[in-house]
């Protein structure tokens, strides 16, 4: 085993399917570092405000959960760096579902929620009332997966939502 890189913050991680390169979030600089397959490392982005989630679209862009600085960054495969969305609430984990929209869990221990949102932009509540949710997955079938810190309890909790169903009841309420 190899040391790659010592960070004072725990890193976060995002990995590209297309070229196989790690991308790690190093909160404490504000960087982002790229790594090949085989350990080279390069700075892909830097300047960013306490980067704290990564997500890659499906095109290869790369979103980055600035949790400081209360926004999503955009970066382009070529390394322009642009604000997607700002005015969120200290973004945190997030992913992609199979038709493109974001998912983003924001928020701490009082107003922990999760928003979708559009490829134009557009905003939306998912879910809310969530304590401290931290990192979000889609399963093949679409159900979404969220981690929280449970209020500081030793162990976390793990959430299951089926967005279609999760919509649904929503609406109702």
């Amino acid at each position: 085993m190899r040391t790659l890189l010592l960070l004072p913050f725990l890193p976060v991680l995002a990995v590209t399917v297309s070229a196989q390169n790690l991308f790690v979030a190093d909160k404490g600089s504000g960087n982002i570092f790229e790594f090949t397959p085989a350990g080279a490392k390069s700075t892909f982005a830097s300047g960013l405000d306490f980067p704290f989630g990564l997500a890659f679209n499906s095109v290869g862009t790369l979103f980055v959960a600035n949790s400081e600085g209360n926004n999503i960054s955009e970066i382009t495969p070529g390394g322009v760096q642009s604000t997607f969305v700002s005015g969120l609430d200290q973004p945190t984990g997030m992913a992609f579902n199979s038709a493109g929209d974001l998912f983003v869990a924001q928020g701490g221990f009082a107003a922990g929620s999760i928003v979708e949102i559009t490829p134009s932009g557009q905003m939306s509540t998912f879910a809310s009332g969530l304590v401290d949710p931290w990192s979000l997955a889609f399963d093949s079938a679409g159900n979404l997966f969220v981690s929280m810190w449970a209020a500081k309890a030793i162990k976390g909790i793990l959430l299951k939502l089926h967005p279609v169903e999760h919509k649904a009841r929503s609406h109702r309420d």
